[in-house]
């Protein structure tokens, strides 16, 4: 897909794709959000995953690759009827998995708390 439509739109046009594919009714699926604002607003998540070559593993692809992985698990394993997922809550994972990562700067915990970053300190080096 990359090849075809330029990296910095992959996952904005993965994402509009895979909720178009999900079970029951695709459009019944979109209803909650207009696709305009939800095309903008995947654009900006793009933009705020860094370059690969900065972060080589905690960037957009891994995070296209996560949101793949979370269709894959819903519409594969039955969890959306085993666990009585409305739409939005579909929805939501989708979006979620593909956001996960935003502005990862590709460091764990354990570097920023050791290292005494301004992350950590931000966060009293809890879930930095």
């Amino acid at each position: 897909m990359e090849e075809k439509i330029g990296r910095r739109h992959v996952l904005p046009n993965l994402t509009i794709y895979l909720l178009r594919q999900l079970p029951g009714q695709p459009t019944k699926n979109m209803d909650y959000i207009d696709e305009a604002d939800l095309v903008n607003f995947l654009h900006k998540i793009q933009t705020g995953y860094r370059a690969s070559s900065e972060v080589p593993y905690h960037n957009d692809m891994h995070g296209a690759d996560c949101m793949q992985f979370a269709f894959y698990a819903l519409t594969k394993s039955n969890m959306i009827e085993k666990a009585k997922l409305e739409s939005l809550d579909v929805i939501a994972m989708i979006i979620a998995a593909a956001c996960h990562d935003y502005d990862h700067d590709g460091f764990n915990n354990g570097y920023h708390v050791n290292s005494m970053s301004q992350r950590a300190t931000r966060y009293h080096n809890q879930s930095v």
